[in-house]
Order: C-alpha cells, then structure tokens, then sequence
C-alpha cells in the first residue's frame, strides 16, 4: 500500500491531518561481502563529496564561529582528509601522525569504464560509490559498487554490487547507515536506497537528500511514474510513513538539513519562508514582498542569514530588485538598497547577483574605472568593508561560494563569458588580472590569490583551518594554512573530503 501523510502549512505552526503506512522492498542483492573489524584494503579506490541539499541557485555557506587554527604544523598535516581519485579509482586517507592509506574504489572487475565516485564521510566512517554507464545503442549498462570503511583503521565494513544502477548523492550518518539517489534510466528503477548493517533497501519512489536522521527521518524527492519529482518529503524508515512537504518541483529556496525541509512558499498571499518537519512547521511573512506580483527566490545561504530577491517586472523596473535579508533564529527582515561607496557603481553581468556571509553581511560586485572588487555591506553598522583585492581586465567578478566567513571569488577575464566586454583603465598596483580565484575573510584577514583554475577547483575545510587546490596542470595537490601561510604538496591530485 502507498500513501502519504500531508503537511499542510498554515500561519506560524502546523499539524499532520492524515497518516498511512508506506511499503519498501528489502533484499539483500548479489554480489555483497562483508569485511571483519581487522580486515583493511590497499586497493585503488575514488571519491566526491556530499553537503545539505540546496535548491542549486544559492551560495550554501555553513556557520563554523571557530577561531582559525594551525592546519600544518612543523611541515605536517594537522588536519584529516581524503583526496578522492576518480582516474586512480582511488581514495587516499591522510590524518595527522599516521602513514597515507588507499582505499579501494575500483569498478567491478572486467568494467572498462570511467568511474563516477561520489562520497561522503564524518567522524565515524567514510562512504563511496563508484559507478558506471556505458553506451550500448540503444540503451546503456549501468551498475555501482558502494563500499563503506571504518576511518579509524581503514577497515572495509562492507562491500556491495549494484549491478543494475549508478548511485548519486551520498549520505551516511555516525552509525555507518547509507542513504543516496538512485540516478536516471531508461528502465523502471528504485528512486534510491537505504543500506543498514550492510541491508539494502530499495526505495521505490524516495530520494534521499540528506542521512537518515536520529529520529529516523530523512529528506529527499518523492517520485511518480516514469521517474518525474512529483513533491519532496521526508520518509521516516523504522515506521514507513511519508511526509509531502511540497509539491512538484522543489519550490525556491529548497534546502534538506537534518529532519527538516526548508523553502519559500510563493502560493501564499504574501510569501512565506518555511522550516517544515515531520509533524509540524514554522513560518515566517515575508512582508517586503507582499504585493509585488512577483516570487520570491533565495539569492544565498551563510549560517542563520537568507538572503531573499524578487525581481521587479513592471514597465518602469528597468530590472529591479527587492533584496531582503532573513534572520531565520529571529524572523527579522532587513530590507538590502545601499548606495555604493563613492566612486563604485555595480558591476554585474545581465543582473545584479549578490551573497550573504555568515555574519549577516551583504556582498556586491562594484567597479571604480580601474578594476572590480566585491565589497561587504553590513546593515547594522551601515558601513562598507573591501574583500579580497580588486581584479582588472575581467568581463564579470563573482562569488562563487562561502566557506564559512572564507569567500572564495572568481575573476573571468576578458572573452571567456556572454557578458558585455568591459573598458578598463588605471587599474591600482595591486590589482589581479585576467581569470583568477581568490580566497578572502574580512576577520580574521584573509587575501589569498590561488594557483587554481575553474569552479570547483578550490576548497577550505569547515573549521578554517586549511585551503586545498590542484594546482593549475593537475601537477600536485595543495594544502595552505589560512593561519599563517604554510604549504603542503600532495602527489595524488582530486575532490578533498574534510574528516571531523
């Protein structure tokens, strides 16, 4: 039997109106092995990394408030990592004092295929699936293997064939329990799979977007026939009941983190913004919007900070915007429309962008005649503040994403975007050109240009501690003390998963 419990979303709190079982398959597939406590693997394995599930249009920052500390001391690491390695199929184990170990994420043998890893991991265990899709015309060969150790030794826990499907999104709790999304096919497929005490269960038509949480709840995607999203929920899998939060396609602002379902509700007369749990929600009027004919979108995400737009459409908007920033602990609204400091104007490709940070302030993209920096505005002190250091010769500046008070911004320079070609002249002596990255904190100071190239390529570890890049030419892997500067070079090169 299939049925749902419905959330029906009122003032400022709601209650369940309805309650059903849900049925899942379980079976154990062919093609498993488990591994005792005092087995280890030295094979080649690989990785990628999985974080709270967003809607894809925000800046996900996570508020740390942690002091930075020393990530490279006496020229040794100081901070556990795994460096994932799709080519090698292959993860590598650094932590402090220890010998680098390999963990095997090879394909199953005979597979003549690139590997697609994903992985996640935390204190207790790392998780990674190693997938494969091969072109047969028509149709494809998929299949998986997902394979779970225990971090402290490098132990393999358990070992499983999925020979049928590739695994996306990747989740495992403190109790080595798995959840990930099944990805797309063809063919009729279980929307994802629960894997406890190395039991695999199929879900149907779940997604999981977030781990299986302490009361048993997890986020993720409801799907109907023929593989369409048709709501988001939260699935609990000791009672089997299904909670529909939202309908369709996941609404603005969609965000999993832990048993709740996060986003903005637009059908409302006045637009809401909604935490939803299994049982109840909390909302909060979005009142600067009301009456603007228009949605409401989340432009970014840092720590207890939403930063909240709708974009005008009347004849008289010339593209205007209504900016908004949400304390979410609080519920205040601050309406975001400074003056840029003098001598700025924006410095936008085809629309305004902008950010938030994990103390609440408002990043912009502004230029003077000579180079474009991003700038913070801060709406209690009504003040500016520069970030980073000003590029010149660029087409557009960004923030690309937060690292909790680390923001890492790209330069694109001159033709290698859509956007208008740009006029520079007299740029400042310190000044960057041309594509760039850099890391920047306004406290504690942080101005670091890095020998990076493309989105993804850089990432800092959620303490501040530690940045880590593959340096230009996939030559070496670096690690950098945002503290004071020292540097570590890694011989294997990939996607950094940070260890607790």
């Amino acid at each position: 039997m299939r049925s749902f419990v419905y959330l029906l979303l009122a003032a400022s709190s709601v209650a369940l109106t309805a309650c059903a079982d849900r049925g899942n398959a379980t079976a154990t597939l062919p093609g498993e092995t488990d591994a005792g406590a005092g087995d280890t693997s030295d094979e080649p394995d690989a990785s990628g990394t999985s974080g709270p599930e967003t809607d894809g249009g925000e800046t996900g920052d996570e508020d740390t408030g942690a002091a930075v500390e020393a990530c490279i001391e006496d020229g040794a690491l100081a901070r556990g990592l795994v460096i994932a390695d799709r080519e090698g199929e292959a993860l590598h184990l650094y932590e402090p004092g220890a010998e680098p170990r390999t963990l095997s994420a090879a394909l199953p043998d005979g597979v003549d295929a690139p590997a697609t890893l994903t992985t996640d991991a935390n204190a207790e265990y790392i998780a990674v699936a190693s997938s494969y899709s091969i072109y047969l015309n028509p149709g494809t060969d998929d299949g998986a293997t997902l394979r779970l150790y225990a971090r402290g030794s490098g132990a393999l826990v358990w070992e499983r064939a999925l020979p049928n499907y590739r695994l996306g999104a990747l989740h495992v709790d403190a109790l080595g329990r798995v959840a990930a999304t099944v990805g797309w096919s063809a063919t009729p497929l279980p929307a994802g799979i629960l894997v406890i005490d190395g039991v695999v269960q199929e879900l149907t038509d779940f997604a999981p977007a977030g781990p299986i949480g302490p009361s048993g709840w997890i986020p993720g995607y409801i799907y109907g026939p023929g593989q369409e999203q048709i709501g988001t929920g939260l699935y609990n899998h000791v009672t089997e009941q299904l909670v529909e939060i939202t309908s369709g396609n996941n609404p603005p602002g969609w965000r999993a983190d832990g048993e709740t379902i996060e986003f903005i509700d637009n059908d409302s007369v006045v637009p809401r913004h909604v935490i939803a749990g299994p049982t109840s929600a909390t909302t909060v009027e979005l009142t600067p919007f009301a009456g603007l004919d228009a949605p409401v979108y989340t432009d970014g995400v840092a720590g207890d900070y939403r930063l909240l737009v709708a974009n005008l459409e009347g004849p008289e908007d010339e593209g205007a915007r209504e900016l908004v920033r949400l304390e979410v602990s609080t519920g205040e609204l601050t309406t975001i429309d400074p003056a840029p400091p003098p001598g700025f104007q924006p410095f936008d490709c085809y629309f305004q962008r902008n950010a938030v940070d994990v103390e609440g302030r408002v990043l912009f993209e502004l230029r003077d005649a000579g180079a474009a920096q991003i700038f913070a505005w801060d709406p209690a002190r009504e003040t500016w503040s520069a970030l980073g250091v000003g590029v010149t010769a660029v087409d557009d500046v960004q923030v690309i994403g937060g690292h909790g008070r680390v923001q890492e911004i790209h330069g694109f320079g001159v033709n290698t975007t859509y956007c208008e070609q740009a006029e520079w002249s007299a740029p400042p002596a310190n000044a960057i050109a041309g594509s760039t990255i850099q890391l920047a904190r306004l406290e504690p100071h942080l101005s670091l240009v890095v020998d990076a190239e493309g989105v993804g390529a850089v990432s800092v570890d959620p303490l501040e501690r530690c940045a880590s890049w593959t340096s230009v030419g996939d030559a070496s892997q670096t690690l950098h003390d945002l503290d004071d500067g020292d540097v570590i070079e890694l011989p294997t090169t990939g996607h950094v998963i940070w260890l607790e």
